[in-house]
């Protein structure tokens, strides 16, 4: 596996990574700086139902 300093993580915590869990992944990888971002496609996870 290569080594990288910035990771992007999907982060909402219903289907996706939660923050504290994208934390302590950042911490494990190595990962200096990392992106949140949410896809916004799941209705769940965009609060529209």
């Amino acid at each position: 596996m290569c080594k990288s300093d910035i990771a992007f993580f999907p982060i909402g915590d219903r289907f996706t990574t939660g923050p504290g869990t994208a934390a302590k992944a950042c911490e494990f990888l190595g990962i200096r700086k990392t992106v949140p971002h949410a896809l916004g496609h799941i209705s769940l996870a965009d609060g529209s139902t």
